[in-house]
């Protein structure tokens, strides 16, 4: 029973006591009034019965001032009654994480699970033995050309060789050895005239050739080349071709060439 309410029977036996003494010590003895036939319980006490309520007034005393002492908790006490008899009305803050148990046996194996994703690379393996020489392959694309290196030392001059034999007259030796030649016509207002100028003979060669006009902003020059310069069986010259755009006056055409007889 819990000490709250014990201390509450306590409390009132006492007072229930005490009412009683209280009674049976202020009602006189020889009560005319107190008729013989009256209740048990309403009847005076005698001397020992005061005695013993007052030997019961000091034990309840006694056991209500133990009561009252603070007293300390068997904290191993409480819990076994606790555990021994559950109550679902008694329910106390939650305690401290108590220690690690032992580890227990391994249950049995659950079922496999899903395939998980691939994992990182490991790290890379010993380099393995030497395998053996493979066949030539194919020749590959010619690279770029390199760069020239440095020119080399100039050698030593050599020894002047022999005087050679004396080769033939040169074509050429001065400007009187060639010739020039010109022709000169006369182009009408509106027509084309063609001006040729040729070397004596067929074996002449043509050094050089041109045309000229008068006046120059009332011609077109339609052709100026030379002709015949490989053919041995004709002279060779050069020919002018000019068309006369004024349509009032007269122009004039030169042409002119230089030769170079054979010798």
């Amino acid at each position: 029973m819990p000490w709250h309410s014990s201390l509450a029977i306590a409390s009132a036996s006492i007072a229930l006591l005490l009412g009683t003494l209280g009674c049976s010590e202020n009602s006189p003895k020889n009560d005319a009034l107190v008729k013989p036939a009256e209740d048990a319980s309403t009847a005076p006490l005698g001397p020992s019965q005061v005695d013993l309520l007052k030997i019961r007034v000091l034990e309840l005393e006694a056991k209500i001032a133990k009561l009252e002492e603070v007293q300390t908790i068997d904290v191993a006490r409480v819990a076994a009654e606790l555990i021994n008899n559950p109550s679902p009305y008694l329910v106390g803050p939650p305690g401290s994480q108590g220690q690690r148990g032992f580890e227990g046996p391994a249950g049995p194996a659950g079922p496999e699970g899903d395939l998980g994703p691939l994992g990182p690379s490991g790290a890379l393996g010993p380099a393995g033995a030497r395998g053996e020489k493979g066949g030539a392959g194919p020749a590959g694309p010619q690279g770029i050309q390199g760069l020239q290196g440095p020119q080399g030392l100039q050698g030593t001059q050599g020894t002047q060789g022999p005087k050679g034999p004396l080769g033939p007259e040169a074509l050429l030796s001065n400007k009187s050895d060639y010739h020039r030649f010109e022709l000169r016509i006369q182009v009408g207002a509106g027509l084309i005239g063609s001006a040729v100028a040729q070397c004596r003979q067929s074996t002449d060669l043509i050094l050089s050739g041109g045309c000229t006009v008068s006046p120059i902003w009332q011609a077109g020059l339609i052709i100026s080349a030379p002709f015949a310069v490989a053919d041995p069986r004709h002279q060779g010259g050069w020919r002018c071709d000019y068309r006369n755009l004024s349509a009032e006056s007269e122009i004039e055409v030169v042409a002119e060439v230089y030769c170079l007889p054979k010798k």
